[in-house]
């Protein structure tokens, strides 16, 4: 994930500062998460393909049919993000880690 991470997120967070953004959404990364920027809550949606499994085996990278998607309820000043799973199904790919981080590597380094 540290290759996909938001660059620049200094930068963001200063514009943001101050205004009444209350929920940055963004999408996808395979699975769902959390966090915050300039105190303002981040969502991401999980994906609508497949899911990468968090805690894979040690050297290997695990995705499985695991789609799903966001369901965002605004009540008032409160915001609540659900990950809403679609299905649970076979698993999609298992691969060795490094194989997987080298050919993110060529992708990344293309950009």
């Amino acid at each position: 994930m540290h290759l996909l991470r938001l660059r620049g997120a200094d930068r963001l967070a200063e514009v943001l500062r101050g205004t009444d953004v209350r929920l940055i959404v963004s999408g996808h990364a395979h699975h769902t998460g959390c966090g915050a920027l300039a105190g303002i809550p981040v969502w991401v949606g999980p994906a609508l393909a497949y899911g990468v499994a968090a805690v894979p085996p040690k050297g290997r990278l695990r995705a499985g049919a695991d789609a799903g998607f966001s369901r965002i309820d605004v009540f008032g000043d409160q915001i609540v993000a659900t990950a809403v799973p679609l299905s649970t199904a076979d698993q999609v790919y298992d691969v060795d880690a490094a194989e997987r981080l080298r050919m993110v590597h060529e992708v990344v380094g293309a950009w």
